[in-house]
């Protein structure tokens, strides 16, 4: 049965992000504001020609593609382009694994389309549309398609992951099944926290969803917000570096909140541990100069505030290494919570279990966002084009303009200004 068609957008402010039911008559492909749009066609979704015509054919595993529209930095005209990875008519080379028409293929395809004002996205915008326009060209060759990896690598959720992130987006998480991306539509670029989770039971990394109560400031800023957290039977990786006996921050979690002596944050949580892997082995244990002060927290009683009895030595925990090359997982817990990266944890008893860089999904400011923020998304994307070189955005009653205006999201880069 083929799924409903649904067309969402997403808008990225500083401090929250402002959700629309654009409606299943939405065309993504109209002409509209600088956006980046991600397109997600499940299993079973109907294929179509060139012509835009019914083929009688649906889709085996369901296809998931990009499109962005906007001013094009290389050719500084106002242009859209959509672009997705599949095996092409030659399965035996990648001459022709990238398609630039898939909008037409799959046209009945679900949408989550990307804006923001956020400055400082303008750079990554620039990066995605130049790293499209070259494959378009054929600047740059297409890569390889399997849809047979075990480990979703050269599929078409992978390219489009992989493209977001070499253009320095971190902020979209696309998994590796179109089924679950479609699942999950309207939460591929909401805020999450990433720390790493360790498997207490062997029975996988368990979470809480976001509307269970947590509340932990992962920011370190003294504001907790209200988050998906670690399921009590499994534990969060710490290390207390202020020596007080409480986890008081993300940067005593392994995350995206951790700090290098730089003061600059890392990307995930293995990048994070692999700071202190003092030997270059790529495993954490006993031989590194910090094993002793890595701990475990098993918050017990889901309350985000770490307690003596609730923190415990590695070694005593039963744990003798943790491997630091992790492989991808990149799926969507039944909490909604994110599975990006992992690696395998190693037990006296000789049991292996998993560490996963969980990203916990960050609850939204309790607003009405559909009914009180449909006029002020109106106002938002409003625009026109004065020339090839700059867009005008209206944001209320006031004018900014921006050369090659671009949008995405604040929990990508810093804040607007």
């Amino acid at each position: 049965m083929t799924e409903s068609i649904k067309h969402l957008q997403i808008h990225k402010l500083e401090d929250m992000n402002i959700h629309r039911n654009l409606g299943a008559g939405h065309d993504p492909m109209q002409i509209g504001p600088p956006s980046i749009t991600i397109h997600v066609a499940p299993k079973g979704s109907p294929i179509y020609n060139q012509l835009g015509e019914d083929t009688g054919n649906t889709s085996q595993w369901g296809h998931t593609y990009i499109s962005i529209r906007g001013i094009n930095p290389v050719t500084h005209n106002y242009e859209q382009i959509s672009m997705g990875l599949s095996p092409g008519e030659d399965w035996g080379s990648s001459k022709d694994n990238l398609s630039f028409n898939d909008h037409v293929r799959y046209k009945s395809a679900s949408t989550l389309t990307i804006t923001s004002n956020n400055q400082q996205f303008f750079s990554h915008f620039n990066n995605l549309y130049t790293a499209m326009h070259d494959y378009k060209t054929g600047k740059t060759q297409p890569p390889n398609y399997n849809p047979f990896s075990l480990t979703g690598e050269k599929t078409c959720g992978k390219f489009v992951q992989s493209e977001l992130e070499k253009a320095g987006m971190q902020g979209i998480n696309i998994p590796f099944w179109p089924d679950d991306a479609y699942e999950n539509l309207d939460n591929l670029a909401d805020d999450y926290e990433t720390p790493l989770v360790i498997d207490l039971g062997g029975n996988g990394v368990q979470t809480l969803v976001d509307s269970f109560g947590v509340e932990f400031d992962f920011k370190g800023n003294a504001i907790k917000s209200r988050t998906g957290w670690v399921h009590p039977d499994d534990g969060l990786l710490v290390w207390d570096k202020n020596k007080d006996g409480m986890i008081n921050s993300g940067n005593e979690l392994f995350g995206n909140n951790s700090l290098q002596i730089s003061n600059t944050r890392l990307k995930d949580g293995f990048s994070a541990l692999s700071e202190l892997d003092s030997n270059t082995d790529r495993i954490i244990n006993s031989s590194d100069k910090f094993w002793l002060e890595l701990k475990v927290w098993q918050d017990k009683n889901s309350d985000g505030i770490s307690q003596s009895h609730e923190l415990t030595n590695l070694s005593n925990m039963g744990i003798n290494a943790i491997e630091l090359n992790a492989n991808e997982l990149n799926f969507y817990d039944e909490n909604g919570n994110f599975h990006k990266l992992m690696a395998k944890v190693s037990w006296d008893n000789n049991k292996q279990t998993e560490v996963v860089d969980v990203l916990f999904h960050q609850r939204a400011n309790t607003i009405n966002l559909q009914q009180n923020f449909n006029q002020l998304i109106d106002n938002i994307v409003g625009f026109s084009f004065p020339s090839n070189d700059d867009c005008i955005f209206l944001i209320a009653d006031t004018i900014t303009s921006y050369p090659h205006a671009t949008s995405l999201s604040t929990n990508d880069l810093g804040k607007i200004s």
